[in-house]
Order: C-alpha cells, then structure tokens, then sequence
C-alpha cells in the first residue's frame, strides 16, 4: 500500500477491504485508526493529496479510469461503471465519521450523474459515458445482466442510503426504475438479496404496489422434510459468472432428503423472501418457516465450510450463508433474517440501520436472557408493532430505544406488558413470565420518520 490504499487496483476489488471490511468496524465505535483508514482513500476520491495521480475528474464529474491506485491511474480504462459507487460508499462513511460535507459533497454530486441518466432513459445504464457509447455498449448486456451488476456494487442501497441522508425523492425514484428484474428474482431460493432490497424500498418509500408480486410470487414447501443437505459442486467454475442477482457460481447449494430417501433441490423462496412476506401480511407462519431455513442453512455452513478469512467475498463460506458474499453483502440468511426480525431494520452503507435498540439491566446493550422479540409493521398505515415473550420463571425488566422519534410522540400502546418509565427514545418496561406481550406505535409520518432517522445516523456517528 502507498497513501493508505493499493499501488494499483481496480475499482471493485481494491475497495472491498473497506466496503466489506473496515466499514463494520465504524459501527463498533470511534477506532480513530478506522476512520484515518477512511480519510486517506477519501481524500483520494477528491484529489485532495499532493504526489498521488488524480482519481476524479471535476470537470467531467466522472472518475477517471476504472483502476485507481495512488501510484497509477490507467487511463485507458476510463469507463464509469457501477463499481465506482463503491467508492461513493467510502465517501459516504468518511462523512458519518467525521461530519466533513465535502466528502458528502463530491459523493451526491457523482451519483446525481448516475441518477440522472438513470431516470431518464428506459434502460438502466451500464456505463456513465456519453449517450452513444452507452447505447451501443450497454445494448450487448441483458438488463437483468446490468441490474446484476448494480446489485453486486451496492449501488441500489447507495441511492437508498443517500435519501435517508439528504432526503432527496430523485434517489428513491432512481430505485423504483431498477427495481422489476429484482422482483423477477425474488422467489429464487438462492438469492436474498432482492428481498432485502425490496425490503429497504418498501420502508423508505411507503410504497406498497409491489407487495401483491410478492406474496404470489412465493413458493412455500406444503411437505416434511426428514433432513437439509448442502451441496458443493467440484465444477462450480464451469458455471456462468454472474450467476444471477444475489449469487455468486461458488455458492452452496441446498436441498432436503424426503422420507423415502430421495433427494429434493431446495426450490422454495429464500429466507429474505419468507421475512418480507411476513411483513407484509403479518403471517408468522412464514417468519418461523425464514428462521428455519436460515438455522438450517447455518447449522450446514458450520458443520462444513470454513470461516471467510481466506477470502472474504467468496460465498462458499460460513460468513457469507450468514451475511452475504461479495456480490450481496449484508443479504444473507442470518443477516436477512433475525436482523430485520429483532431490530425492525435495514442495511445502511457497510452497516445495520436498527429501528429498535434494546437494553438489559443496568442499561447493557441486549435482549435479556430467556426474551425473544419479533418487530413486524402492521397492515395499518405506518404503524408497527414489536412482540416480547419472556421464558423465565419471572418478571424481566428490559429497556426498548426508539431510533427514529420519541415514545410520546408514537402514542403506544402496551399490551400485556407493564410500562415503568418513558424518557424521551427509551422506554422500560416489565415483561411477565411465560407470557406473550407488545407494544403497537403509530409513528406520525412518512416524512418525520425519515426526518428523525436522518437525525438518528448523523446523531450516531458524527463527533459530537
């Protein structure tokens, strides 16, 4: 490394150490090494450094080559590619770490270049060039194949994450546009990331015309099953690459034994597609069916695979069954799951945006022993609810922390569950033993809760 990032690398993988990496650790507190990690490649984003060759090209607003390093540039790769909102990512979290608006700057101002074209042309484009090269170059491309892509580099949560900072509409409406080939996906049994993503969609933009295509879009398993099995395939790169939205050609794949012996292919819809249709129509059947699938698919990765460490983005790994792989990180079978399940959430940048955050006693940071808890909206407009159920012999105090308002301002309603106090965000409540309890909350619009959340990010990890 030289300047704190790679000699001489391309725009996707060079930057994965920090996208994939470093980013995760900027949610586990202010590692002034981490951000310094940060600054130094954002700083290169905006030439901001004597002695190293210029990534960005301000006239253009385009990224000058599709490799960047801080010895060399290629200039005979200059195409703008989806890749380059990787880059936008660092930049995003520079901001949060440090509450600089130049990085959030030059971030917005490149992706405006990328949402205007997206908005108005009919094709999702490949290439940030001029209109002709995009029309003659992005034609040789399926659109799922360039949907894919997009996917692979973050570029859809990017634009989400942009309008939960700015609240800019063009970025959500951006989305919108690349949305039909991820819908198309979304029963693949292989692929949570276009649940997630829909997911994100459904809660920043309130917009429910997709849920229908969701819930038929199911395939649900009506047999019992004696044993899952996982699969590895010793010719896996054989396979085409991509694989298609959400996978990746090394991937495991899964399948179950039925009774009479014989061997199934797991065809049903992924855990991702099983949680969001539990959002939509509140029908726990299909939460406990997502959980089940993703405990068994979690039990085969630690019983046969290995860790990640060896290669962080490859999906034939524990952490990618678990979190995701390179081409969908953050969308995996735990982390499309319990996530979003517990904390009623979604995926910010390199991290968890959390609509709840619980307390044991003593304010630690956690679910209390022996309490399981289930976010879920409601079929009500903008109303949610969260269910608590206490396995213990006794009553267990727990505090829930509201991260997009106040509890006085969501007028909630305890059922079955003892309110004790309420301070601003943070409620404490007593939990009774082997009983089922809630809270339901209206929040009071979809304009505030994207106000307060905005507030809640910068508020979480800008210096204070």
């Amino acid at each position: 490394m030289l300047h704190g990032y790679w000699k001489d690398s391309d725009v996707h993988h060079g930057t994965e150490l920090f996208t994939n990496f470093l980013a995760q650790y900027l949610r586990f507190g202010r590692d002034r090494d981490v951000i310094r990690a940060f600054v130094d490649v954002a700083h290169h984003a905006g030439n901001w450094v004597e002695g190293v060759p210029d990534w960005y090209d301000w006239e253009r607003k385009r990224f000058r080559s599709e490799r960047l390093g801080t010895q060399r540039v290629d200039c005979e790769t200059p195409s703008n590619v989806p890749a380059h909102f990787r880059m936008v990512q660092i930049l995003l979290e520079t901001y949060l770490a440090t509450g600089d608006e130049r990085y959030l700057k030059l971030g917005r101002e490149y992706v405006d270049e990328w949402s205007a074209v997206i908005l108005d042309r009919d094709v999702v484009p490949f290439y940030l060039d001029d209109p002709e090269e995009r029309e003659i170059r992005g034609q040789r491309r399926s659109v799922e194949y360039i949907v894919e892509e997009h996917v692979a580099n973050n570029t859809i949560n990017i634009l989400m994450d942009l309008y939960i900072i700015t609240g800019e509409k063009r970025y959500i409406k951006s989305v919108k546009k690349m949305l039909n080939p991820i819908l198309t996906r979304v029963s693949d049994p292989n692929n949570n990331a276009s649940s997630t993503i829909l997911a994100k969609y459904r809660a920043l933009a309130g917009d429910r015309s997709l849920d229908q295509k969701v819930v038929e879009s199911l395939k649900v398993a009506n047999e019992e099953f004696e044993a899952a099995l996982m699969i590895l395939d010793s010719e896996w790169r054989r396979k085409p690459h991509p694989l298609g939205i959400g996978r990746r050609r090394d991937e495991p794949q899964w399948a179950f034994r039925r009774r009479d012996g014989s061997i199934v292919a797991d065809r049903w819809s992924s855990p991702a597609h099983l949680m969001l249709a539990f959002w939509i129509t509140g029908d726990t059947d299909l939460a406990a069916q997502a959980f089940w699938k993703a405990k068994l698919r979690l039990r085969l990765a630690m019983w046969n695979l290995r860790s990640g460490r060896w290669h962080g983005c490859a999906a034939g790994s524990v952490s990618s069954v678990v979190a995701g792989h390179g081409r969908c990180l953050g969308a995996g079978n735990v982390t499309a799951t319990l996530y979003p399940a517990v904390f009623g959430g979604y995926q910010f940048l390199g991290g968890f945006l959390p609509q709840l955050i619980y307390y044991r006693e003593n304010d630690v940071l956690g679910v209390p022993e022996g309490v399981a808890a289930l976010f879920s909206p409601t079929r009500r407009e903008n109303e949610a609810k969260v269910l608590f159920y206490n396995c213990n012999e006794t009553p267990i105090k727990m505090g829930i922390e509201l991260t997009s308002g106040r509890w006085d301002d969501v007028t909630p309603e305890f059922e079955n569950i003892k309110k004790l106090r309420i301070s601003g965000s943070k409620v404490t409540v007593l939990l009774p033993p082997r009983e089922l309890g809630g809270i339901r909350y209206v929040l009071p619009s979809r304009w505030a809760i994207q106000t307060l959340v905005r507030g809640r990010v910068l508020g979480y990890l800008c210096p204070r």
